[in-house]
């Protein structure tokens, strides 16, 4: 049934980030604790996450379409245009990596070849006071 007060258009919010095993948020009205990052300005456009799905066929001779499909794989992905330019944001934009700061120049050293850097994220909606 349609109900307009379930509609949440999350016009604004955060994003944060934090190494993977950092601890998660308990209460999500608050401010996380110090191992996250707020990642600043984002484009008006905000954030976009979305969700799909590899599947196989399965197919037999006596069908013309398949008569099963298996899910092969899923895939998650949380886009942005971040508008701030900092440490954080570059090295979350490259994968990884470290950014050192001497004298007023700022040095970027890409991670090094090998696994793919993660990294936990939160986003927070908000929509008045539901987040």
């Amino acid at each position: 049934m349609a109900n307009a007060s379930e509609t949440l258009v999350g016009a604004n919010g955060y994003v944060w980030v934090a190494a993977i095993d950092s601890p998660e948020p308990t209460n999500p009205s608050g401010t996380p604790d110090a191992a996250w990052t707020e990642l600043g300005y984002l484009s008006e456009d905000g954030v976009t996450w979305s969700v799909s799905k590899t599947a196989e066929d399965i197919n037999a001779w006596q069908s013309f379409y398949p008569i099963r499909q298996v899910v092969t794989a899923t895939s998650s992905t949380l886009s942005m245009t971040m508008r701030q330019w900092n440490a954080e944001t570059l090295v979350l934009a490259l994968g990884g990596g470290t950014v050192t700061e001497n004298l007023g120049i700022f040095t970027y050293e890409p991670p090094a070849p090998g696994p793919i850097d993660e990294t936990a994220v939160m986003v927070d909606w908000i929509e008045g006071d539901r987040k």
